[in-house]
């Protein structure tokens, strides 16, 4: 267990470098530069969680360390478990976030901390996806298997954009005020292919989803909006974490929706097929289950059939309808969800609350 003289100690240098903001989390503390985490505090067994892609193999071969949770260990994660007279040195540790820093940080600010001049700690970005909520953080059931549940996480192979930089307006649609436009884009999408939702129905362990969708099955699929273009990974974090034990053994699954859906594919196992987020679903297993994300794919299973939505795996299960393709990947073209996408733009358009007379 990281003591309170280590945990601050890395607080304070991780604050120190450029760009670098706290973001606290359910169960732990997780620093960031931008919107990419370099440093997680109170890890799955209260330890510090850093990306070493040079340094970890060799870390990983010493007592006090391990492959981070969450399946991130095959990304470059290593989680240290350490106490004041125990392992690895404060000054490995810091040596730790600052490799860790420079794998995720822009190469300007990486610049600027090696050039060793006066650093600031930065603020968080604004999040187009929704407005600050007042919850009460409750903490996530200390549950092996959920706590030590894996994260397999889908690897982009392109960025399809940079991320926005823009503060979430309030927009209107069908009646009902949504935190952002990205929302309410998202909230016109849903609609426009009759998917049965709900908008923030009801508060997690320290989450709000912002959309429940009613799966075929009676299973509800949790939703969270926003404003990447690459799998975000302390978001996925947060739903696995928020989401109670019952649900998740109903069958409940997760849903991340981006900037926008990608007429594109971006994987091969995706095989041509249009993505529209990135779908968790819990796979249990005798020892222990995991928690495993891939790309969501986008289709409809029959040519008169509504569109919805499935994993890239056999059979091919779409979450709406319940219908299996077996051997065949529903049919859909990029095409489909670009023009839902844009008609999505014609619904919501924010405008300005104040009046005007001009014309």
């Amino acid at each position: 267990m990281m003591s309170d003289s280590q945990e601050e100690a890395v607080r304070a240098f991780a604050l120190g470098l450029p760009g670098a903001w706290e973001d606290p989390l359910p169960g732990r503390i997780s620093f960031k530069v931008g919107n990419k985490v370099f440093v997680f505090l109170g890890a799955p067994v209260g330890g510090m969680g850093v990306k070493l892609p040079e340094s970890g193999g060799v870390l990983l071969t010493m007592s006090f360390a391990r492959p981070y949770g969450y399946g991130l260990g095959k990304s470059g994660w290593v989680e240290i478990t350490l106490g004041d007279g125990d392992g690895a040195s404060a000054d490995l540790l810091l040596k730790c976030v600052k490799e860790s820093y420079r794998a995720v940080a822009p190469k300007t600010l990486v610049a600027q901390m090696d050039a060793g001049g006066k650093t600031e700690t930065g603020d968080a970005p604004p999040d187009e996806s929704s407005a600050a909520v007042e919850v009460e953080r409750v903490p996530a059931p200390q549950n092996k298997g959920q706590r030590a549940a894996v994260l397999r996480a889908p690897q982009p192979t392109r960025r399809e954009g940079p991320k926005h930089g823009f503060g979430a307006f309030p927009t209107m649609f069908n009646g009902r005020q949504y935190r952002s436009t990205l929302e309410a884009r998202w909230a016109a999408f849903i609609w426009l292919c009759r998917w049965e939702h709900e908008y923030e129905p009801v508060g997690l362990n320290g989450w709000i989803p912002d959309f429940a969708l009613w799966g075929h099955s009676g299973n509800t699929i949790w939703v969270e909006v926003k404003p990447e273009f690459v799998f975000p990974t302390d978001v996925a974090i947060k739903m696995v974490d928020g989401l109670p034990i019952e649900r998740r053994e109903r069958g409940d699954e997760l849903l991340i929706l981006g900037s926008k859906p990608s007429p594109m594919p971006y994987a091969p196992a995706n095989r041509g097929h249009p993505r529209l987020g990135w779908l968790g679903r819990y796979a249990p297993s005798p020892d222990q289950g995991e928690w495993v994300w891939e790309d969501c794919l986008f289709g409809r299973w029959a040519d008169d059939a509504p569109f919805g939505f499935c994993d890239p795996s056999l059979p091919y299960h779409d979450r709406i309808t319940g219908e299996r393709s077996g051997g065949r990947m529903p049919g859909a073209e990029g095409d489909d969800l670009a023009r839902l996408w844009a008609k999505t733009g014609n619904l919501v358009q924010w405008r300005s609350p104040r009046n005007d007379d001009d014309g």
